[in-house]
């Protein structure tokens, strides 16, 4: 196993991505079943993509694809290939249920796999999505040397991602987190890539995200502690989390989606 691949998966990688005590990963379809989309913006990454014209027919990487959300998007709204990779068995099986309702089976294909491993092994694709998923890849520099692996020549690499939104690292737990923009475009482009279009998350699109993130989550959350008394302190305690979480989000942090095109 590479030292990449090493690093990225603990003894509960489902646990230990969502923030949960390791063993409790089968609580992640529950509390995450009132997210379609988790966390990200189809339509938008769709627009980027059209604005710097990714072809019909191309083909599509999409690492922590969740439930296809943007997979699904690209394919029915841009008429490409997307093979969308996630670790949540869950989440795949919905992927391609929705795939098949839509009518994009034969666009998309979706399978379980860690995506560390998977940026090692996969073929050149004209595209590769990186969409809300976190540092599991590691900082910004290693992450884009990990996808840019996966693209041919003048292919595509989108990332969306989080800056610090002063001039300090955030660090939070789990998440080798923000730098400051200027800083976090030059780690961007440090293999020699350049960032070819750059959207800024709107302010208040990001805190009515993460209000509704922490409504659903918390309601899910209390109905399983419930249902689950002996894991209702873990469960708790996973709340406490996401609650810090989400005010050093809002107080430090502002996100964004880079698409960067791979120089040869």
């Amino acid at each position: 196993m590479s030292e990449l691949a090493e690093r990225t998966r603990p003894g509960d990688p489902i646990s230990s991505y969502f923030g949960l005590r390791p063993g409790l990963s089968r609580f992640v379809p529950a509390l995450m079943a009132d997210f379609r989309e988790l966390g990200s913006f189809p339509s938008r990454i769709v627009e980027m993509m059209e604005r710097v014209g990714l072809a019909r027919g191309a083909r599509v990487l999409d690492l922590g694809c969740g439930k296809g959300a943007v997979a699904l998007a690209l394919a029915r709204d841009m008429e490409v290939e997307v093979t969308g990779i996630d670790m949540v068995e869950q989440f795949i099986a919905e992927a391609q249920k929705r795939a098949w309702e839509e009518g994009l089976e034969e666009r998309c294909a979706f399978r379980v796999g860690d995506i560390a491993r998977t940026v090692e092994a996969e073929g050149v694709y004209d595209a590769v999505l990186l969409v809300s998923v976190g540092n599991v890849l590691g900082r910004t520099e290693r992450t884009v040397s990990a996808l840019r692996r996966t693209v041919r020549p003048g292919g595509l690499v989108v990332l969306d991602d989080t800056y610090a939104t002063d001039d300090s690292r955030v660090d939070l737990e789990g998440y080798e987190g923000g730098t400051p923009l200027e800083e976090t475009r030059t780690a961007l482009q440090s293999r020699g890539d350049s960032i070819v279009l750059e959207e800024l998350t709107p302010k208040a699109d990001t805190r009515e995200m993460t209000r509704v993130y922490l409504e659903k989550i918390e309601r899910r959350a209390a109905a399983l502690a419930i249902t689950h008394p002996a894991h209702a302190g873990a469960i708790r305690e996973y709340l406490d989390q996401k609650r810090r979480e989400s005010e050093t989000f809002l107080s430090r942090l502002d996100r964004a989606t880079w698409i960067l095109e791979k120089r040869a």
